[in-house]
């Protein structure tokens, strides 16, 4: 199998980053009469009908947020190469390390989102409403109502127990885990440019945290990669799952 090679269009934590009013966004929808007539006027044009067509990838329910975001990369996906350069503001030699620097900087590492250790309340709550204590809890009131006060009191002090050990077991579990996730990394190669009047291309290893929008990322056999990807090229590629 090849070295496939794909240009990094969203990180995990910038889904919600969507063109806005950055010049490099505009140039998608600006005038492109000086560009070569090599389909790339025709490729935008195609891009901009892609997205206000509405299509969108098959899946199950999301939010509106999602459904921005599955549209640009459904645009993207059948768009020219170029124009996924021009939207995410990279080349075909790939980012500079210190462009690379800057938005690793602005946007901040390649982790999801919601990557952070649950609040003590909201593993208190998730303890506390499980189908055991709520039974548990609702034959404590009959009891008081029938003026069996002590199995009452008896099936509330379980219900104490019970959410006391559930909360300790999630609070080490989740801090166990985050220190598990502290120490993993994986590395990924990307291709990087360097040079200040002749830019040479360069394969570099980095962990796939420090990998931000725009990077040209190289895929070997066994090569993990959390992020929205654009295939550029490759070579004997086989695809078992869509």
């Amino acid at each position: 199998m090849g070295r496939p090679k794909l240009t990094t269009i969203f990180t995990s934590n910038n889904h919600q980053r969507l063109p806005s009013s950055d010049p490099t966004r505009q140039n998608l929808v600006g005038d492109k009469s000086d560009a070569p007539n090599d389909g790339f006027p025709s490729s935008v044009f195609g891009f901009l009908r892609r997205l206000m067509s509405g299509n969108k990838i098959d899946g199950g329910s999301r939010t509106e947020a999602e459904e921005k975001v599955y549209s640009w990369l459904y645009a993207l996906a059948q768009s020219d190469k170029y124009v996924v350069f021009e939207y995410v503001g990279s080349t075909e030699r790939g980012l500079s390390f210190t462009e690379a620097e800057r938005r690793l900087k602005e946007n901040g590492p390649n982790v999801p989102l919601d990557h952070s250790f649950p609040s003590w309340w909201h593993l208190l709550w998730n303890a506390f409403f499980h189908p055991f204590n709520i039974i548990l809890i609702v034959l404590s009131v009959v009891s008081y109502i029938t003026s069996d006060n002590p199995n009452g009191c008896i099936m509330l002090v379980l219900v104490f127990i019970s959410v006391s050990l559930r909360f300790y077991q999630e609070y080490s579990s989740s801090k166990a885990a985050m220190k598990l996730s502290e120490l993993v990394r994986c590395p990924v190669k990307v291709q990087r440019c360097a040079g200040r009047v002749v830019q040479t291309e360069l394969t570099v290893q980095i962990d796939q945290r420090d990998v931000v929008a725009g990077d040209i990322v190289i895929f070997e056999p066994g090569d993990l990669f959390p992020g929205d990807v654009r295939l550029l090229s490759s070579k004997h590629l086989v695809v078992s799952q869509f």
